[in-house]
């Protein structure tokens, strides 16, 4: 394989289409932005290594969200089933609802009686013969299912759980472009921005986190209008993002920084002064995220 001057060292022969695609793009932008004077991440090879990362990382945080939304689903399953079940419980009679209950206990004994050693073991325990719960407890209980279902089934209060992922990997991102040099990202206002405007005219910014997107495994039809989206959410209001940061020789201490992150800057109480600090990134690369 022929050597590309671009490819962060260590990574040669080793990186897959979408990296090199996003390789290329990191290329392009940096060429383009240094021509027009404008600022720009200063060492490509650093920032592609740190944007690797954001990527694996987006893509377990994408992946802990579904089984979170596939959750919602099974408790909103749950909730709905309650309901049902609690309201036909509440249409029994009393007489019907004593037959259900002498059913259920003739159910539970006999199918103990099958097991020997349970029963054995009940016996001796005194726990035997065994009584159903009353209906109306167990109706009782059946309202707590259900509400406590139905809690979890919600999404999240921000209105933003579809694309939370999203939103978290649009503030590291621009984090890490603001430590390597690339601040302000500067991005068009509104009525700049066509809906269908070519890709060739998006921001550069827009490029390069759709193509994080894309390395991590969501389709190229979708990255380049989830990356305007969370990206448009950081052009003025700085928004807060927290970062866990691993350090000593076994990174056995950890502590939590707190970042006002916009595209025109990243403000924290750590972070004033360092960002002319080329080694300051790299101490960030055990880092465990969290947002």
């Amino acid at each position: 394989m022929k050597k590309l001057p671009y490819l962060p060292e260590g990574y040669e022969g080793q990186l897959t289409e979408t990296q090199k695609k996003f390789a290329q793009i990191a290329v392009e932008t940096q060429i383009r932005l240094r021509r027009k004077g404008l600022a720009v991440f200063r060492d490509r090879g650093r920032f592609c290594r740190h944007m690797f990362g954001l990527a694996k990382e987006y893509q377990y945080r994408r992946l802990r969200q579904s089984e979170q939304d596939d959750a919602r689903a099974k408790f909103a399953r749950i909730s709905a089933r309650s309901q049902q079940l609690a309201a036909l419980l509440a249409e029994l009679s009393p007489k019907e609802i004593r037959t259900l209950g002498e059913q259920m206990t003739l159910q539970w004994t006999h199918a103990s009686v099958s097991e020997k050693e349970d029963r054995e073991d009940r016996l001796c325990s005194g726990d035997w013969p065994f009584q159903a719960l009353p209906l109306t407890i167990q109706a009782d209980s059946l309202g707590e299912l259900e509400k406590a279902s139905a809690k979890l089934s919600r999404a999240s209060p921000s209105g933003r759980a579809k694309l939370h992922a999203e939103h978290w990997a649009a503030r590291e991102f621009v984090r890490i472009c603001h430590a390597t040099g690339w601040s302000p990202i500067r991005m068009a206002n509104g009525s700049n921005e066509g809906k269908h405007q070519a890709e060739p005219n998006l921001p550069d910014a827009v490029r390069c986190l759709a193509a994080v997107f894309e390395m991590a495994g969501v389709a190229e039809s979708l990255t380049k209008s989830r990356a305007m989206t969370v990206l448009r959410a950081l052009r003025t209001t700085p928004v807060l993002h927290p970062v866990r940061v691993t350090y000593g020789l076994e990174g056995e201490y950890d502590e939590e920084e707190w970042f006002e992150v916009s595209l025109h800057n990243c403000v924290s109480e750590q972070w004033k002064g360092i960002l002319d600090d080329d080694n300051y990134l790299e101490r960030w690369t055990t880092t465990i995220l969290s947002g």
